[in-house]
């Protein structure tokens, strides 16, 4: 499977380019003249933008899940929640905190990447533990019924 829009080369079992928002296609259209896009690093940065559109794309993927298997993916859901309480209530009690102790932007950075970084592969971890099983799941269905 491949994207038609960054050529990227995906694994089968896989229909949507997260990167582009796009459906994968089974071959790529034999055009020289078009070079492999590079990654746009501008769109690694969150904006409102961003942060909006993988929202819906986390929502749309919960949708497919629900429909493929018949069951939600809790433990996803979960951790997208627990994200979202982490950033609002952690974020605020970190600014309330560093004004009580009187730390600088650097001190708070530090504090602010060590407590993130854990949680964020965490999280990445059980989103593509989630998806890997779906995968095996479909798997046994195919095998099963064919």
């Amino acid at each position: 499977m491949f994207c038609p829009e960054c050529r990227a080369e995906y694994r089968s079992g896989f229909v949507h380019c997260p990167d582009c928002d796009t459906n994968l296609v089974q071959e790529l259209s034999e055009c020289k003249n078009a070079p492999k896009l590079k990654r746009n690093w501008p769109s690694l940065f969150p904006t409102t933008n961003r942060i909006y559109t993988e929202g819906r794309a986390t929502v749309r993927w919960w949708k497919l899940y629900k429909q493929e298997t018949g069951t939600w993916p809790w433990s996803s859901i979960a951790v997208h929640s627990t994200n979202w309480v982490v950033i609002l209530f952690g974020a605020g009690f970190l600014v309330w905190w560093t004004g009580e102790r009187h730390l600088s932007r650097w001190q708070f950075l530090g504090i602010f990447v060590l407590a993130v970084i854990p949680y964020a592969i965490l999280e990445n971890w059980i989103k593509r533990a989630v998806k890997l099983n779906l995968l095996r799941k479909r798997k046994r269905l195919e095998k099963l019924s064919g």
